[in-house]
């Protein structure tokens, strides 16, 4: 389903931490109404700029007409992410390949989905939450946002509003301002979803992450009775464990 489409930059906003919000307008005479979705919830895209491609998950569902929402993270630590924010603010267009990864939504799951992200993982997953919002799903929806300190958060607002107009979502900042996620503060919050989720061997995963940390997850709630069939994740594909 890959395709690569031209999008105007329509609008650059920072949001809380050096997050920025970017909305991208794909060029509507390459898109045809009635055909396959340009992505899946929970699919990302990769900005093609110069010779390079920057891949960054889509915070959005697809809908005709509809622009394209990216949450970047820039700092003085990342040299291509500061590239890319130069490139969008300076440019009119970029070019996107559209339709990637395997970590996404297709079809309504028939259990409880839970989400489990880190930092600006939150992107990937809100497209997914909004979907199934969209589409009245009836299960159980969690959410764990694992971050090193508040301010990391920056759509807690956003968050707290859907658990509020959703009484069958359940939100759970995770802040810890310990350096390794790998330590007790993954212990902590899989004892949060642990006690949260009646039947954790009746859900899907979702984990947007560090490598670390989604496979410190993973390791956690495989180890509690998950189903490592229904726990998807990106990292699996770009960051695979090496064969024992």
């Amino acid at each position: 389903m890959h395709k690569v489409i031209s999008c105007s930059i329509q609008a650059i906003t920072p949001l809380m931490n050096s997050v920025y919000q970017i909305f991208l307008s794909p060029e509507i005479g390459l898109v045809s109404h009635d055909a396959t979705p340009l992505y899946y919830p929970g699919q990302y895209l990769e900005l093609l700029i110069g010779d390079k491609k920057y891949a960054y998950s889509i915070a959005n569902y697809y809908e005709y007409g509809r622009l394209i929402e990216l949450h970047i993270r820039v700092s003085s630590k990342s040299v291509s992410a500061v590239k890319v924010l130069n490139y969008l603010e300076s440019e009119g267009m970029v070019d996107a390949n559209l339709g990637l990864g395997d970590c996404y939504i297709k079809y309504l799951p028939c259990h409880p989905v839970v989400f489990i992200v880190g930092g600006t993982g939150f992107s990937q997953a809100k497209s997914m939450i909004e979907y199934l919002f969209k589409y009245n799903f009836t299960h159980a929806i969690y959410l764990y946002w694992q971050v090193y300190k508040r301010a990391d958060l920056y759509l807690h607002g956003l968050a707290e509003a859907w658990q509020l107009d959703n009484p069958h979502f359940c939100y759970r900042p995770m802040v810890s301002s310990q350096s390794d996620l790998g330590d007790g503060s993954i212990v902590t919050s899989c004892k949060a979803i642990i006690q949260d989720v009646p039947d954790i061997s009746n859900v899907s995963v979702f984990a947007s992450g560090s490598p670390d940390m989604v496979y410190a997850y993973y390791d956690a709630l495989i180890d509690n009775g998950a189903n490592s069939a229904n726990f998807y994740s990106d990292v699996f594909a770009y960051a695979p464990r090496a064969s024992a």
